[in-house]
């Protein structure tokens, strides 16, 4: 190497030109500190670059959207808004939360509901097990998930069994107007020997004689329908008018059950006396 001073040639492992006599190596000595602290430096900020920090791990590393959890989400507050909105409905229009014992419509948005809660509930239980962050804003979305899920539970449940103890009435009311058939083929029949009258009387009042009697089912079957007939007699037992009314109308006559009826006949003179009042079975 040269003397940095006098510029002449001397020997690498030198401290002190061996011409002038000035120190040669400090110089050497201070690059190659400088050099190292350089490396140590530039390793430093390598390594800090590469390990992420602990406190900053949630923001620093990329997050993944659980569009399983969000689409579970949608559905399950879709299925119970649409519940909530169609009691609320019925309590202001009709006084009753009417669900599968309403119009077709509302069973239909029912099982839309049953549908939306089901598929929702599967969705936020799969999209939970699929869910590892464990940030506080996820933990919150997990306690979100957990509420609806409850929810969306209950109001199926409540749902089905309506829907459940619906198709049983239909079943049992069906069932019954089939029963009902096998005397209303022979109505007549019945009509003669199980509908029985008693209690006749005979008031007047003005210019009309008022016949009234109770009839009552001794069968074994409901019945509606009932014609009675009255034959209006005078003192000697003579028949001088006669007229009919139904006993039983549309309402349904069960059996062992009661029921009067009461017939307004025209008699001015009071001469209607007494009246025999048979079931009518043509």
């Amino acid at each position: 190497m040269y003397c940095p001073k006098c510029g002449k040639l001397i020997d690498d492992s030198s401290i002190f030109c061996n011409y002038c006599g000035s120190q040669v190596n400090e110089k050497i000595e201070q690059e190659t500190v400088s050099d190292n602290n350089q490396s140590n430096v530039s390793f430093v900020e390598e390594s800090s670059q590469s390990i992420p920090s602990t406190q900053n791990d949630y923001t620093s590393v990329p997050k993944k959207k659980n569009w399983v959890l969000r689409i579970g989400m949608i559905l399950a507050i879709i299925g119970i808004v649409g519940f909530l909105a169609i009691a609320l409905v019925g309590l202001i229009v009709w006084g009753k939360v009417y669900l599968y014992d309403g119009y077709n419509f509302t069973k239909v948005l029912c099982t839309l509901c049953i549908a939306f809660m089901i598929l929702g509930s599967c969705g936020l239980v799969v999209g939970l097990l699929l869910s590892k962050n464990k940030a506080p804003e996820e933990k919150k979305n997990i306690v979100f998930s957990i509420i609806l899920i409850i929810l969306a539970v209950i109001f199926s449940v409540i749902l089905i069994v309506n829907g459940i103890e619906n198709e049983n009435g239909k079943k049992q009311s069906s069932s019954n107007s089939s029963y009902s058939t096998s005397y209303e083929m022979d109505h007549a029949t019945y009509c003669l020997l199980y509908m029985e009258v008693s209690n006749v009387k005979v008031t007047h009042s003005g210019n009309y004689a008022y016949i009234t009697g109770t009839v009552t089912n001794t069968g074994t079957y409901k019945i509606r329908y009932v014609k009675v007939r009255a034959a209006c007699k005078n003192y000697l037992g003579t028949i001088i008018d006669t007229d009919w009314t139904y006993a039983v109308d549309s309402s349904w006559l069960n059996p062992g059950e009661s029921k009067t009826f009461q017939m307004m006949v025209r008699d001015s003179e009071n001469n209607i006396r007494t009246a025999d009042v048979t079931v009518v079975y043509d």
